[in-house]
């Protein structure tokens, strides 16, 4: 259960018209148990298709790709274990045309890696 996360990204756009890559690092905050150190941590690729819309503000998409998740558990006087799996993403979302700046808002779906509900934004520039 990992409620909360930072992270980065790059998106690049592709040969194709309204193709673009999207790789990301997202690093969570797992609710801790108390004594117990837990760490989680995921690396995404997609590919977003922009689906055309008469409207210079939004920038609505729609996308698939992969997900590797990586968690790690250790305990004081235990031997730590981890584990790590792929998983493929589909996801949904929208750019804001501001400016220079471009905030975001995506949906993402994990299906196997790390089988979670991604709700993210932030600022690309």
């Amino acid at each position: 259960d990992a409620d909360l996360g930072i992270g980065a990204r790059v998106q690049v756009g592709l040969p194709v018209e309204r193709l673009a890559f999207i790789g990301s690092f997202d690093w969570y905050f797992p609710s801790d148990v108390v004594g117990v150190d837990i760490n989680y941590w995921e690396i995404n690729a997609n590919v977003k298709y922009g689906i055309p819309i008469n409207n210079a503000l939004f920038g609505p998409y729609v996308g698939s790709g992969l997900n590797f998740a990586h968690a790690s558990v250790s305990i004081p006087g235990f031997p730590g274990v981890s584990d790590s799996d792929l998983g493929l993403n589909l996801m949904a979302g929208t750019s804001f045309n501001t400016g220079r700046y471009h905030p975001f808002a995506e949906l993402r779906l994990e299906v196997g890696g790390g089988e979670q509900v991604i709700l993210a934004g932030g600022l690309m520039f």
